[in-house]
């Protein structure tokens, strides 16, 4: 009886041993079952500081938590997030050049790297205008009627805006450089019917790219950049009129 005893304990502790490793196993295979996001394709592949690049791939999350974009050891600005897509802004401090893309999604795993060409930038002229040469006065031989002096020409009021956007762009560090290296042109989008001292000037990046906004205030008789923004940002942020908004 003794015998039969020993045995049958022999056999429960077997079942338990085996049983704990067949868990152990369970939570460790649990543990490493989250596999690495992959970049299948970016869109564009050049582009310079400040332009929005779409990121194709999987396993990105539905929601971005702590996750980020590197272009080389820079974040870019997400302007948004899904499982199989991302929109990022390229970093406005990152140097030209060949440089490596990669998604760290929220569980801290990340991507292999994708290969983005930031291209060159140049600093605009800032458009000046041709001041007028004074002519002397005219003396007649005989008496004549005055006329009426010429009014001095002045500058059209789209070229104050525009030097003041192009002085708040080289501030700030925000390209107006296009993909294919060409100026991008920047016109006013609307005024303040309200108030017309409040103007909203339009910069598109490209066919399918977004377009960035630069909001303008008249001060004292001066123009200023209360700020800037792409689509989904708001004139009003900035204290714009309520008539003042973007349509989508």
């Amino acid at each position: 009886m003794r015998s039969v005893s020993i045995s049958k304990n022999r056999t429960f502790v077997l079942v338990a041993l085996l049983l704990t490793l067949a868990v152990t196993a369970i939570v460790i295979a649990g543990c490493g079952s989250g596999s690495a996001p992959t970049l299948t394709k970016l869109s564009p592949t050049t582009g310079v500081n400040g332009a929005q690049v779409t990121i194709s791939g999987t396993g990105f999350g539905s929601d971005q938590g702590h996750g980020f974009v590197k272009f080389g050891n820079a974040k870019g600005g997400i302007v948004s997030w899904a499982d199989t897509k991302i929109t990022v802004q390229v970093p406005a401090k990152i140097k030209e050049g060949q440089c490596d893309v990669r998604v760290t999604v929220d569980s801290g795993s990340v991507s292999p790297p994708s290969q983005y060409l930031v291209a060159a930038t140049t600093t605009p002229v800032n458009p000046t205008t041709t001041p007028t040469t004074p002519t002397g006065p005219t003396f007649p031989t005989t008496p004549t009627t005055p006329t009426t002096p010429t009014t001095p020409t002045t500058p059209p009021t789209s070229q104050t805006q525009l030097q003041v956007i192009y002085t708040y762009t080289k501030a700030n560090n925000i390209s107006t450089i296009g993909v294919n290296g060409q100026q991008l042109q920047i016109t006013l989008y609307k005024t303040s019917q309200t108030d017309p001292n409040w103007e909203l000037w339009q910069m598109p990046l490209g066919q399918g790219q977004d377009v960035h906004y630069f909001l303008l205030h008249k001060e004292n008789g001066a123009w200023v950049v209360r700020g800037d923004f792409f689509k989904n940002g708001s004139p009003q942020t900035f204290g714009a009129p309520s008539d003042l908004t973007i349509t989508q």
